[in-house]
């Protein structure tokens, strides 16, 4: 009993004796709903312009690198199709925000310049009516259906599409185009990052806003389709296996846990170089494509502003330095620009190339 009194005298000093704010801020209930539909309908705009930006510059990349990719080849229609039922929660946002190109039909929300889509003539906005002879339903069930109807893209595909364009019914053919066969995918981390891992290219949305250009990020996609075409996770996955291998010798041999050191330092091996390969490898990526590369290397500088501490050379790092990285494209554009001089092919010089 008196343990417990004394547990409520101390309690009771504790709230008596803290001190509190002097002035407390009042958030009017109706701003506050307010001003939470505004913040959905400006995460819902930013979305959307992120993932269309990601879409047409690297759907182009993708398309023109084609030549780059052996038989990791895919194919798109270029452009993409959605109703308002794909926002979830936010579908009341999208509505508004993305009017009148997103509501309860299913439309053609975004054609990437130059594309298939874009060639056949489909415009945003345009509802899709059906595909191939199946009626694509207004609501929620209208996406699944879409996908459905459209099946496995491939280049030998034939689409026969009737859309609707104000009071007109359109019925157009779409033939896919081939592209490099990786998914291209908007990371939902704010850190400036990008990585591949064997079939996809993901770019987080820190990168994304950190790019200030197309050609900008062009490069950090070409940098991550050389990594896949290359094969470095492949080789990652190998040189941690024999890294973990070395790990159950020496545990088994000694007693003592390596707590997978020995696999850690073998998927690090050779990190630096394979770094320095895919930026060489997604300049020739880009120049193939026949996009400018002059300038892409100053990507190398703004990183080195944004972290200082990538600008001194660390043998333990996974990454160049960026003052190397930098020095070594201006490089490779020379050599590249020395080739188109002289109309030699555009070839990288691998020291496995024979």
């Amino acid at each position: 009993m008196e343990t417990r009194s004394l547990v409520i005298l101390i309690s009771l000093l504790l709230t008596t004796g803290c001190a509190t704010t002097t002035r407390t801020a009042s958030a009017p209930s109706e701003r506050v709903k307010a001003e939470e539909q505004f913040q959905r309908e400006l995460a819902v705009r930013t979305s959307y312009d992120l993932e269309t930006r990601l879409d047409s510059v690297g759907n182009n990349v993708l398309h023109a690198a084609v030549a780059s990719c052996g038989d990791k080849i895919g194919s798109s229609i270029g452009m993409y199709s959605g109703s308002s039922f794909m926002y979830g929660k936010d579908k009341e946002a999208a509505e508004k925000v993305l009017a009148p190109f997103v509501d309860e039909y299913v439309r053609v929300n975004h054609v990437m310049p130059g594309l298939a889509g874009d060639k056949a003539g489909f415009k945003r906005g345009d509802i899709i009516v059906s595909v191939n002879g199946i009626d694509i339903p207004k609501g929620k069930d209208g996406p699944n259906a879409v996908a459905k109807a459209f099946g496995e893209v491939k280049s030998d595909s034939v689409y026969e599409i009737v859309h609707q364009r104000g009071d007109k019914k359109l019925r157009t053919t779409l033939r896919p185009r081939p592209k490099c066969g990786y998914t291209l995918v908007l990371g939902p981390g704010n850190e400036v990052n990008a990585y591949a891992d064997g079939k996809r290219i993901i770019i987080s949305r820190g990168m994304m806003m950190f790019t200030k250009d197309d050609l900008e990020l062009s490069f950090v996609i070409a940098h991550e389709l050389a990594h896949n075409v290359m094969k470095h996770i492949d080789a990652k996955a190998t040189n941690y296996i024999a890294g973990s291998v070395l790990d159950v010798i020496v545990s088994t041999g000694t007693g003592v846990g390596t707590q997978g050191t020995f696999g850690k330092m073998g998927a690090q091996a050779f990190s630096q170089d394979f770094e320095r390969e895919a930026d060489y490898v997604g300049l020739y990526i880009l120049a193939n494509a026949g996009m400018d590369t002059e300038k892409a290397s100053a990507f190398w500088r703004r990183m080195a502003a944004l972290n200082p501490g990538s600008i001194g050379s660390n043998h333990a790092a996974t990454h160049p330095a960026t003052p190397e990285r930098f020095v070594a494209m201006e490089e490779t554009i020379r050599e590249i620009r020395e080739k188109q001089k002289k109309g030699r092919l555009l070839k990288p010089e691998l020291k496995s190339t024979p």
